[in-house]
């Protein structure tokens, strides 16, 4: 029997790190453990006021955790615990997307 790791693959919707414990040395050394890393989650996402008259302007604000994060509509990056104004000149819908270091976004 082989002391060496076993591959483990797995989806990368949200990144795992790897901790890899009593590798080298003597003996035999135990499998790697997964651990995967935090998911992205969108806390917050909010409009005030939500409701405008044309030309108005609103303050958009946001808390997310575990990525980066981009609101569409032209706004662009933005970071956890921010609000960027827009003014809309008609009715809009805005998406903010939280994308983690190495997986797959979560809108």
């Amino acid at each position: 029997m082989s002391s060496a790791h076993p591959l483990v693959s797995s989806a990368l919707a949200f990144g795992l790190i790897w901790v890899l414990a009593g590798c080298g040395g003597g003996g035999s050394s135990p499998a790697p453990t997964p651990t995967p890393a935090a998911a992205p989650a969108i806390t917050a996402f909010t409009a005030a006021p939500a409701t405008l008259t044309v030309g108005g302007s609103t303050n958009l604000a946001f808390t997310f955790s575990g990525g980066t994060g981009v609101i569409d509509q032209g706004v662009g990056a933005v970071s956890s615990g921010g609000a960027k104004a827009v003014n809309p000149a008609v009715s809009t819908t805005y998406t903010l997307t939280v994308t983690p270091i190495t997986g797959t976004a979560i809108v």
